[in-house]
């Protein structure tokens, strides 16, 4: 935020503990504009709890044949506790004919790695009661991944959820694959929009890399220059698909099925999920394998810079680089319905924004505010729009009693007054779009803008009143 030291350490005050959603499940619904009926697909996954999310989606619809589940091992879960879940959430779909592997947990180069109690908490699953699933295949992942792509009668879609260590070993080994893949669809990178990484403040210098690519850069170069056809769903796309109080509020009103109310007491038992700065990064991308009219595409050419602390894992447009298929926007409406939707059957289901966005647009002089002057208790959507070529960042804070706009506004420092509360953070790259979810109290709230990382305070706005 504009009065912290460091962007990592505003973005880690306000972002906990990323990847903690639940599971859930819907019944089949009919085959929508994306994968044709009886598409054979295949997930690589690394069971963070955004995975559980997608995989159940895919697992439901007949319009799938879910072939083979393989665990990036380098990834969230270890491969034990991993496979373990990936078994349960089969088991729970009532399709235990799909085999389960794991892959190494270590890179194929280099040594990023999520951090340890990250993995550590995906190990637990403590609030999914999964029933037991059937037991590990002998074959380890890449084995995996290579005799059910070469055995299927039909092109195979591949999904991956994670690190790409597992699928770049296995085009490595057998690159005829390619050959009976119809499309790689990747959850991961950055393109137009800043990284993920910087969400863990002991990351301080790389903006602009993202988890899934910053892992394994290699291997996800391995697999851009495979030949394959690839979808890749970044940030970019999954920045617009931020998990709100809104879907878990139909959810509480619609969760029919045991897999969606699974999901129901996830949610009520860890609100953080939807309070705010956590999204639907993995299902957004499943939706997408599904039904690609949910989101916008682009055709770029683009490589990952494989080394150096600030470039790392940075998926950058290039004219000689692989020739991707991007996806740069999503529908977040429409999407939430119909996982929803899935989750529970295929019944209609509604969501009800309740709170009125509001948009700070950024134009590289000074920011500007669009929306109401008085908003209700509950949740706040904010808008970053940044029209101007520089990093923009925004903080939403509380000021303590006798503080006044005016105290803020003269405030010369980035760094955060001791009388001010951050509420959230968030960035928006050049060009770049962002947003922000926030619970918010009765009270008056600002908006401080500031070049990013931490440069100069550029603007306050408000107060924006916050009413019962």
């Amino acid at each position: 935020m504009s009065y912290q030291q460091s962007l990592p350490k505003m973005i880690g005050l306000v972002l906990v503990l990323l990847f903690l959603v639940g599971c859930g499940i819907g019944a089949a619904t009919p085959t929508p504009p994306g994968a044709a009926a009886g598409t054979s697909v295949v997930i690589d996954t690394d069971m963070g709890a955004d995975d559980v999310m997608a995989i159940l989606y895919l697992l439901q619809r007949s319009d799938l044949n879910v072939e083979a589940i393989t665990v990036a091992g380098t990834g969230l879960a270890y491969c034990d506790a991993g496979t373990r879940y990936a078994l349960g959430l089969v088991a729970l779909a009532g399709a235990d004919d799909i085999p389960v592997a794991c892959g190494r947990e270590e890179p194929l180069q280099g040594s990023n790695a999520f951090p340890l109690m990250w993995r550590v908490d995906e190990n637990s699953f403590q609030a999914l009661s999964l029933p037991e699933g059937g037991t590990v295949s002998d074959q380890t992942a890449v084995e995996l991944l290579i005799s059910t792509i070469e055995s299927s009668p039909q092109k195979v879609v591949l999904l991956t959820l994670g690190p790409l260590t597992n699928v770049a070993e296995a085009l490595q080994q057998r690159p005829a694959l390619v050959d009976n893949l119809e499309m790689i669809y990747i959850m991961g990178g950055a393109i137009d929009v800043l990284g993920s990484i910087i969400q863990v403040s002991l990351i301080q210098t790389n903006y602009v890399a993202e988890w899934n690519i910053w892992i394994d850069p290699h291997a996800a170069n391995l697999v851009l220059e495979s030949g394959a056809p690839i979808t890749l769903v970044p940030l970019d796309a999954t920045n617009q698909v931020p998990i709100t109080i809104f879907f878990y509020e139909a959810l509480k009103d619609n969760h029919a099925t045991p897999e969606a109310t699974a999901l129901y007491d996830l949610l009520t038992a860890k609100p953080s999920i939807y309070q705010g700065g956590m999204y639907f990064w993995d299902p957004l991308a499943a939706a997408i394998l599904t039904d690609e009219s949910l989101a916008t595409f682009e055709t770029r050419r683009f490589t990952v810079v494989e080394e150096g602390a600030e470039e790392s894992g940075h998926t950058v447009v290039t004219d000689d680089g692989a020739e991707v298929r991007v996806a740069v926007s999503a529908d977040a409406l429409r999407f939430e319905e119909k996982f929803l939707s899935t989750l529970n059957g295929g019944v209609d289901v509604t969501i009800t924004r309740r709170a009125a966005d509001m948009t700070i647009t950024f134009d590289g002089s000074g920011c500007t505010y669009d929306g109401p002057e008085t908003v209700s208790v509950g949740q706040l959507i904010a808008n970053i729009d940044n029209q101007s070529q520089k990093n923009f960042g925004l903080a939403i804070v509380r000021l303590e009693e006798g503080k006044t706009f005016e105290d803020l506004d003269v405030w010369p420092s980035v760094d955060k007054p001791p009388w001010a509360e951050l509420i959230i953070f968030g960035v928006a790259s050049p060009g770049g779009r962002s947003t922000l979810v926030a619970d918010v109290t009765e009270g008056p709230i600002y908006l401080v803008c500031f070049t990013a990382p931490p440069e100069a305070k550029i603007g306050v706005l408000g107060p924006v009143e916050v009413r019962d």
